[in-house]
């Protein structure tokens, strides 16, 4: 998996821990959520040395075993994203079937698509906002090692 679309799964994890962390006691699936984000972060988080110099000492046989392994890790840790994202899109559909009635407003099935739209249409900005932000911090970090190499 590329690094960026890497680093937008671990922002769209700890998104759901954080929105796992503010939702009512009264939110379903709340324990199996937990524990499938988990499950999810320590995927997204335990990945191996994947630079060239780590590389370069193993046989052409290690290699393509290796990058195998790696494409295998790859493909498990986005299907656990994807049944998270399931997961908690349907742990909201149950939760606002009744949570809508509540408040006056009539749960729909068209309402509730309309709804999941925006949600994850939320979720992509958010996520841009917070991978433009951490870019930033990153190059506001690097400018005193940039003057280092440079003749004043």
């Amino acid at each position: 998996m590329h690094i960026e679309k890497w680093f937008d799964e671990r922002l769209t994890c700890m998104m759901f821990e954080t929105l796992l962390g503010v939702l009512p006691a009264d939110f379903p699936n709340t324990r199996e959520l937990r524990i499938q984000i988990a499950k999810w972060n320590r995927l997204l988080t335990s990945q191996p040395d994947t630079s060239p110099a780590r590389m370069l000492g193993m046989s052409k046989a290690a290699t393509k075993a290796w990058l195998k392994e790696d494409g295998k890790r790859s493909a498990r840790t986005q299907a656990q994203g994807k049944k998270v994202r399931a997961m908690m899109i349907e742990s909201f559909k149950g939760w606002l079937k009744v949570e809508w009635p509540k408040g006056g407003k009539k749960f729909t099935n068209k309402l509730f698509a309309e709804w999941r739209i925006s949600f994850q249409q939320g979720m992509k900005q958010t996520t841009k906002s917070m991978r433009r932000k951490a870019l930033e911090i990153a190059e506001r970090k690097s400018k005193p090692f940039a003057r280092l190499g440079s003749k004043s």
